[in-house]
């Protein structure tokens, strides 16, 4: 059963941020440590007010420079490479994207299905996990 929304949550708030903490207690990981996840700007402030366990792989910070600046890469240039994807549903350098995960230690991704994600980030080993009802939730394995 769902728990009561009263927040008034979008459905995709809590069906993603139930599957990330479903997964990560599966896992096993330890009670100490919390995932990180890396949402668009519309989820991330959601995120935080259902499940404030779930840390932010990408800051606020980063969010508003990007927002001024566009994609310059010459400030938070690893957390620029995942707002590109996340946030708008780029798909530039794998390799580069992997490298700025694994950087900032992200867990999880949840970017919106119609971006059509799955092919390119397989190749980089985040892989689809669960879907609410306009996004996917990627592990980064």
């Amino acid at each position: 059963h769902l728990p009561q929304n009263q927040y008034g949550l979008d459905a995709n708030t809590i069906m993603i941020s139930d599957a990330i903490m479903d997964d990560w207690e599966q896992a096993g990981q330890p009670s100490a440590q919390s995932p990180v996840a890396a949402f668009d700007m519309f989820l991330e402030y959601q995120v935080r007010t259902y499940e404030p366990r779930i840390q932010w792989g990408i800051s606020r910070k980063a969010y508003l420079y990007q927002a001024q600046h566009g994609y310059d890469y010459k400030k938070y240039a690893r957390q620029q490479s995942v707002i590109a994807a996340v946030n708008e549903g780029r798909k530039e350098d794998r390799k580069v994207l992997r490298h700025c995960l694994d950087k900032i230690g992200i867990n999880y991704l949840a970017i919106r299905t119609e971006f059509d994600m799955d092919g390119y980030l397989a190749e980089i080993s985040v892989l689809p996990i669960a879907h609410s009802v306009s996004y996917t939730l990627y592990k980064v394995k």
